[in-house]
């Protein structure tokens, strides 16, 4: 590993370009408007219309319960696709992502004393972290985290309180962008006040540093997180929102991790690789700080699919100070410099050939659009059909808000895994479409029983008006 103790020089600086230069490359011809994207604007551009919705907007159902917990993220993100389209989104995207690689790059340098190790673990973590390129709040969450993960190494290397007084800021954005990530984040940092007293367990031991500023900045936080429009339910929604049976089992990225596919070997694998790291390494002076990040992100990731990117920006850091030298870095402008050229010039070129991909619902929204004449039409969707159509102006049976149709949340009907049981046969499909009386149903030609059945059996009183590769729509015939 000695190559990891060089000072940075004119050579090697050039590596730098790699992992800022790897998001931008990855979205080329592949970035596609996530489906949460719709709902998530559609809130956004409800609440600058309407003021804060109490229950949940544009479904068939009415009186459910809701706490809008990402209300910022959807205003932001609609605000800039009126203004500037899908492009607009694409480059808040990329702006966003090359952000948090710079953070975590700078992170790794200041733990590091600015080894050369940097370079590598800023490019591991940015071609695993291109994963969760898309347009979600979660793109905040995480580079919030990093901020404060950052700021703290700052104050308990320089030993400056005035990096502290940022964090509380940062907690009141995090509360309002993306909420039902304010408690886990508190709970993810929490290693820093731990970490910040003095003690020894056995062979644990905790040298610490000066607590009170650090134990103070956490409680600030944890009390600027009722700075938002749902004040203490912030606390709460995550604890009602998740741990559904159903929702763990249904939806893939809140599964535990498998070696079912590609990405969950790769999660585990670099897992393992981790840990290898940090247990046979040497240096017996790590902060205890690092093995908490370590343990409770590797439960977060084993959790589910989609917590593995804390894994990525907890775990990986750590490894920069266990291979720390007093390698000055006397080049760092410089560096800035060759790492934004490529920026400046590949998001032009990103924009140029990337080819959005459209909603697979376009086609019925259109033929909606230009034939109902019906009043605020009642459609039946499945899980992923309802975000577009909602977007559209249509009041839809089910959308991607899995946590919003579960009866923790809504206080009133467990309508996800209503669906479910309908599509296995648990629930009539007669009685249940008895029960909505649906003037449309929005019929996917894959794994839905209502294709199945209305094609070989029994259409019920439904028509077929419109028919393309990948659906079906079907009209209430009256």
């Amino acid at each position: 590993m000695r190559i990891f103790n060089r000072k940075i020089t004119v050579k090697t600086k050039y590596f730098l370009i790699l992992p800022f230069i790897i998001p931008i490359l990855s979205l080329i011809g592949r970035f596609g408007i996530d489906n949460d994207f719709w709902f998530t604007i559609n809130q956004g551009r409800y609440v600058l219309e309407n003021g804060f919705p109490t229950n949940v907007i544009g479904t068939i159902h009415e009186g459910l319960s809701f706490i809008y917990q990402s209300y910022g993220t959807g205003i932001l993100f609609y605000l800039i696709y009126k203004w500037f389209g899908e492009i607009g989104i694409i480059i808040l995207i990329t702006l966003l992502v090359e952000l948090i690689i710079y953070i975590f790059y700078k992170l790794c340098l200041l733990i590091s004393d600015n080894n050369n190790i940097s370079i590598l673990l800023t490019t591991i973590f940015t071609i695993l972290f291109s994963a969760y390129i898309t347009t979600r709040p979660h793109l905040f969450t995480v580079l919030n985290l990093l901020l404060i993960i950052y700021l703290f190494e700052l104050y308990i290397k320089k030993k400056n309180k005035k990096y502290l007084f940022f964090i509380p800021l940062i907690g009141i954005l995090q509360a309002n962008m993306h909420g039902i990530y304010f408690v886990p984040l508190l709970i993810i940092i929490s290693p820093y006040v731990i970490n910040s007293f003095k003690y020894k367990i056995k062979s644990i031991e905790s040298k610490g540093y000066n607590y009170k500023p650090i134990l103070i900045t956490y409680l600030i936080t944890t009390i600027c997180g009722l700075i938002n429009y749902n004040t203490y339910k912030v606390f709460t929604y995550g604890f009602t929102s998740y741990g559904n049976s159903v929702m763990s089992e249904k939806i893939v990225e809140l599964r535990a991790l498998n070696f079912h596919d590609f990405f969950g070997k790769l999660c585990i694998i670099t897992i393992l690789i981790t840990y290898i790291i940090y247990f046979i390494n040497k240096d017996k002076k790590i902060p205890i700080r690092y093995y908490l990040l370590l343990f409770g992100t590797t439960y977060l990731a084993f959790d589910a699919f989609k917590s593995f990117y804390f894994f990525l920006v907890c775990s990986l850091f750590p490894i920069a100070y266990m291979y720390k030298k007093n390698n000055e870095f006397k080049h760092e402008k410089k560096v800035i410099l060759i790492t934004l050229i490529p920026i400046i010039i590949m998001l032009p070129i990103c924009i140029m050939f990337t080819k959005v991909n459209k909603p697979d619902v376009i086609d019925i929204a259109d033929y909606l659009d230009n034939n109902n004449q019906i009043e605020s039409p009642k459609l039946y969707t499945s899980f992923m059909d309802g975000s577009y159509l909602e977007y559209r102006g249509y009041n839809c049976y089910l959308d991607p808000r899995a946590e919003l149709f579960i009866k923790s949340n809504n206080k009133k009907k467990d309508i996800l895994e209503e669906w479910f049981d309908v599509q296995k046969g648990k629930i009539s499909y007669k009685k249940f479409l008895s029960e909505y009386d649906f003037d449309y149903l929005v019929i996917k030609k894959e794994n839905d029983i209502f294709y199945y059945n209305f094609n070989n059996y029994d259409s019920m009183n439904y028509k077929k008006i419109f028919d393309n590769e990948l659906y079906e729509l079907w009209k209430k015939d009256v």
